[in-house]
């Protein structure tokens, strides 16, 4: 499941929680989602960014994608998305047709009680590839705090740091270009 930018992703919470539990699909969500975050039973990846950056992504294609939101700002993301052309469902209760790749093969005016209900009545949980994802996430944040933890102040260590120390429901204003990038890459 993919979680661009969205105002209302609070609203959105518990419904992709559930489809996530019930899919057992891990939660590749930007910051300004809203949904990157601890979700209870969920496997919410910190650094997707980076993660579809190597030959690892490729050796774990995606069948399907379910997005809500805006179309993400990661670029390797949507690269990941267009190079295997899964099927590509995307919710969109405001019927804004966010996207630009034209990789969307059904479109979706439904709400979160839809996306819920859907969970409960149509998903078995799909076994070892959000394992996977939870164990890539894991060796990434590894390398990433061993380099953060050995250099002094960096952008990077900034935007870890953030998402340490900033308390649940906090809201965080970042601008464009690198800072933003900074955040979706490294806020954990």
């Amino acid at each position: 499941m993919v979680a661009g930018p969205m105002w209302d992703g609070d609203r959105w919470a518990e419904a992709v929680a559930e489809f996530c539990r019930a899919s057992g699909w891990p939660l590749l969500a930007e910051p300004c989602s809203q949904l990157r975050r601890e979700l209870d039973g969920v496997v919410v990846t910190d650094h997707h960014d980076l993660l579809l950056r190597t030959p690892w992504a490729d050796a774990e294609p995606p069948g399907a994608v379910l997005r809500l939101g805006g179309a993400p700002t990661c670029k390797p993301l949507r690269l990941w998305i267009e190079r295997h052309r899964p099927a590509f469902a995307f919710v969109d209760p405001a019927s804004t047709w966010a996207d630009a790749s034209f990789s969307v093969s059904l479109h979706l005016t439904i709400g979160p009680e839809a996306v819920t209900e859907a969970a409960r009545t149509l998903l078995s949980p799909e076994s070892g590839w959000g394992q996977r994802w939870v164990d890539a996430d894991s060796r990434a944040a590894a390398a990433i705090d061993g380099v953060l933890d050995a250099e002094s102040l960096l952008e990077a260590g900034v935007a870890r740091q953030l998402g340490r120390s900033l308390p649940a429901g906090h809201a965080l204003y970042v601008s464009n270009s690198m800072p933003v990038r900074d955040v979706d890459s490294y806020l954990r």
